[in-house]
C-alpha cells in the first residue's frame, strides 16, 4: 500500500509540475558590495535551493555602474550604487548594489585604538567617514556587542573588537579594541534633593518666570519645567500644547510663532492677576533665571525631538552655571542627547513600573530613572543603587510618605512643596 501511495505521488509531481507563479524567489542578500573592476555572482533562491539563474531575465538600472550577464554575474564599471533586478514570468526581484573604488582607513570621533569600559556601560562609535551602507561587528560579542549606529555594551570582562566597514565611493574601515572590566556595586548615597515642579506653582502660574524666580528666592536647589517648541523654532516652557488653560485662546504652541505666542498674557493659574503682562517665557529665558538663584535646572523635552533639535538645545543647556538634569518619557531624543553630551545630567520617566529595557538604557547610557511612587518602595531603591543607578520619585502627596521615601534613600523628590524643598532632613 505504501509503495503504491509513493507511486502515486511521483507520477502526480511529474505530470503536475509546482507553475512557475506558485513559487518564490528571493537574492541571497538585498544589498551586495563590490570594488570597481570585480565581477560576483548574485544566486537566486526559492526557499533553500538555488535556482539556474538563465531562468531569469537579468537587468540592471544603470549599466555605467555595474552591468550583469545572463548567469546573473555582475561587472563593477564604476563608483555609485544601482538595482540588478532579476524576472521570471511575473516575479521580480532586486537587489541593491553598491560600488566602491578604493579602501580608506578612518577612525572614530573622540575614541582611540583602544577604549577601557565597565560591565554595564555603553559608548557610541562614531565614525568620521562614512558611506551609504555601514556595518558594525563585534569579535565577542558575549563580552560587548555593538548595534547597528555604533552603539557598544560591555556585557562581562574581557576584550573583543569592534569592526567598522562603511560603503560608499570608498570602502571605509576603522577598528577599536573593548577591554571590558567589571563594574563595582558600591554607591554613594549623599542626601535627597528636592526639585520643585514647575516653579513655585502655588503661589504664581506654573512655567512662569514669577513662578521660578519665587522658588528660587525661597532657597530651591532644583527648578524643573516643561519644554516646548514654536512654529518658528523657538523653544519655550509650557506644560501643554494647547493654550487654553494657560492664556485662554484656542491655540497650540506649534502652530503659531513666538511673536504671537508671547502676545498672549497668562491669565490661568494661581495669582495670576497679580501678574499682569506675564508671559511664556523661552527657554534661555528660564535658565537665566536658575543662573541668577544657582539652581539647577530640571528639563522635561514634552515631544518626541529629531536629532538637530536636541543639538540645539544642548547649545542653550551649555550656557547654566550649574550641570541641568534632562527628564522625558521618550527614549530617542535622550539618548541622542547623550552621545552629544557625556555629563548632563537624564533621567528616563517611567510611566509605570521600571522595565528591563529601561534598566539597559540606565546602565549604557547613564540614565536615571525617574517613577511614580506608586511603583517604588525600599527594596527597588536599594536594587538601583547596587547597579549605580540614581531615582527620582514623584507623585508623593503627604510629609509623612515624603519622609518614608528620603528614609529609603530616593536621590530626588519631585514636589509642590516649597517646605520640603528648603528645610534640612
Amino acid at each position: 500500500m505504501k509503495k503504491l501511495i509513493w507511486g502515486i505521488m511521483i507520477v502526480f509531481l511529474f505530470c503536475f509540475p509546482v507553475s512557475t507563479e506558485a513559487q518564490t524567489y528571493s537574492f541571497s542578500a538585498s544589498k551586495v558590495v563590490i570594488k570597481t573592476g570585480s565581477k560576483k555572482e548574485i544566486p537566486v533562491y526559492s526557499g533553500k535551493k538555488k535556482v539556474k539563474a538563465d531562468l531569469f531575465k537579468w537587468k540592471s538600472s544603470n549599466k555605467g555602474i555595474v552591468t550583469v550577464s545572463s548567469k546573473g554575474i555582475i561587472r563593477a564599471k564604476k563608483t555609485g550604487s544601482a538595482y540588478i533586478t532579476a524576472s521570471r514570468g511575473k516575479k521580480n526581484i532586486r537587489c541593491k548594489i553598491f560600488v566602491y573604488s578604493k579602501t580608506v582607513k578612518t577612525g572614530f570621533y573622540s575614541y582611540g585604538s583602544s577604549v577601557s569600559m565597565k560591565t554595564g556601560e555603553g559608548i557610541t562609535l562614531v565614525p568620521k567617514k562614512k558611506g551609504s551602507v555601514t556595518v558594525y561587528k563585534s569579535s565577542a560579542p558575549s563580552i560587548a556587542s555593538v548595534s547597528s549606529n555604533g552603539t557598544v555594551y560591555a556585557k562581562k570582562k574581557g576584550k573583543t573588537k569592534i569592526t567598522y566597514t562603511s560603503y560608499g565611493k570608498y570602502k571605509y574601515t576603522a577598528s577599536v579594541t573593548i577591554q571590558v572590566k567589571a563594574r563595582g556595586t558600591s554607591y554613594t548615597y549623599t542626601k535627597t534633593n528636592f526639585i520643585m515642579h514647575r516653579g513655585l506653582l502655588r503661589e504664581a502660574p506654573e512655567n512662569t518666570l514669577p513662578s521660578f524666580k519665587l522658588a528660587g528666592s525661597r532657597g530651591a536647589k532644583y527648578l524643573e519645567c516643561d519644554v516646548r517648541k514654536t512654529l518658528d523654532g523657538v523653544y519655550v516652557v509650557a506644560h501643554d500644547s494647547n493654550l487654553m488653560r494657560m492664556c485662554g485662546v484656542d491655540k497650540r504652541i506649534e502652530k503659531i510663532t513666538y511673536a504671537e505666542l508671547k502676545s498672549y498674557p497668562i491669565i490661568g493659574g494661581m495669582n495670576a492677576e497679580l501678574y499682569p503682562g506675564n508671559y511664556t517665557p523661552t527657554l534661555q529665558e528660564y535658565i537665566n533665571v536658575c543662573n541668577q538663584y544657582f539652581a539647577t535646572p530640571v528639563i522635561e523635552l514634552k515631544w518626541t525631538c529629531k536629532d538637530a533639535e536636541v543639538e540645539q538645545m544642548n547649545k542653550i543647556f551649555l550656557t547654566s552655571k550649574r550641570q541641568p538634569i534632562v527628564i522625558s518619557f521618550r527614549e530617542k531624543p535622550l539618548i541622542k542627547l547623550r552621545q552629544i553630551n557625556s555629563k548632563i545630567g537624564i533621567q528616563y520617566i517611567m510611566r509605570e513600573g521600571i522595565t528591563e529595557s529601561a534598566l539597559r538604557d540606565a546602565r549604557v547610557y547613564g540614565f536615571q530613572l525617574s517613577v511614580s511612587s506608586a511603583y517604588v518602595n525600599q527594596k527597588t531603591i536599594d536594587d538601583l543603587h547596587k547597579q549605580g543607578i540614581k531615582i527620582a520619585v514623584w507623585d508623593i502627596t503627604s510629609e509623612q510618605i515624603m519622609r518614608q521615601y528620603v528614609g529609603w534613600k530616593a536621590d530626588y523628590i519631585t514636589t509642590e512643596e516649597i517646605s520640603w524643598a528648603t528645610k534640612t532632613l
